[in-house]
């Protein structure tokens, strides 16, 4: 696999990316890309400042678990799902679809399960180890749809927008001029390692927000989530309804 000695040092800080030595690798075509939505269950982790390109590390030879689209500057990955419905018995699954039992399962699949059971019989699921790699000369505005995560490595550039739903998480390292982070629901920023000179941030349910911020921050909170900022940042706005807090440190 072509993978630069660039590539390969900054993939290596990432815990996701080393957790997939034994997995196998299959390299996938990707153009360039300014707008990134990850859905399921997934690790993606991101390398900014590197040619474009996929690599898809999985349990299985080809990763077909994974929904790799893009239209235009858009890139869309998806983890595929696998959903049952039991009522005793027995059976095996291997793959994703809908399925509606009257004996014990027993499934293992690509992507993200949901089980409804009832009566006698035993469910069993082993769910499979899947990351994704994405190269790009720069990092673009991700969206984050489910359980997942994506890390962001070597970001270096003016503007970064960055969304969660559900109870995910973001990390990032680097610098940007501004940085727009939003959250709703129960999941996490962890941004601490990257510098921002201005940023908008807003949580909106139970997660939690940590960013450094140097000179400008507006921070809004609605329910029981915390912001937390360090960088100690003259210009401060925040806006808390509900039992959140946000808090600045040096």
């Amino acid at each position: 696999m072509n993978t630069s000695n660039y590539d390969h040092d900054i993939l290596n800080q990432s815990e996701a990316w080393a957790s997939t030595d034994g997995l196998h690798k299959v390299e996938r075509e990707v153009g360039q890309v300014e707008h990134l939505t990850v859905q399921g269950s997934i690790d993606v982790v991101i390398v900014a400042g590197a040619e474009p390109r996929i690599i898809v590390a999985s349990d299985s030879p080809g990763g077909d678990s994974v929904q790799i689209r893009q239209s235009g500057s858009r890139l869309e990955i998806k983890h595929e799902g696998l959903n049952v419905v039991s009522a005793g018995g027995s059976i095996k699954v291997s793959g994703s679809g809908n399925i509606v039992a009257g004996r014990s399962i027993s499934i293992r699949s690509g992507g993200g399960v949901v089980v409804l059971a009832g009566g006698q019989g035993n469910i069993t699921y082993q769910g499979e180890r899947t990351v994704v790699a994405v190269m790009l000369p720069f990092a673009p505005n991700a969206v984050l749809a489910g359980s997942g995560s994506i890390e962001l490595l070597a970001v270096d550039q003016e503007n970064l927008d960055l969304s969660i739903t559900g109870s995910g998480s973001i990390s990032a390292k680097g610098r940007v001029n501004r940085l727009t982070a939003s959250l709703m629901g129960s999941g996490d920023f962890r941004l601490g390692k990257l510098e921002a000179q201005s940023a908008d941030l807003a949580v909106s349910g139970s997660g939690d927000i940590k960013s450094t911020i140097r000179e400008s921050a507006s921070a809004q909170v609605t329910g029981s989530g915390d912001i937390v900022i360090k960088g100690n940042p003259p210009k401060r706005e925040q806006i808390v309804t509900g039992s959140g807090r946000v808090r600045f440190k040096g």
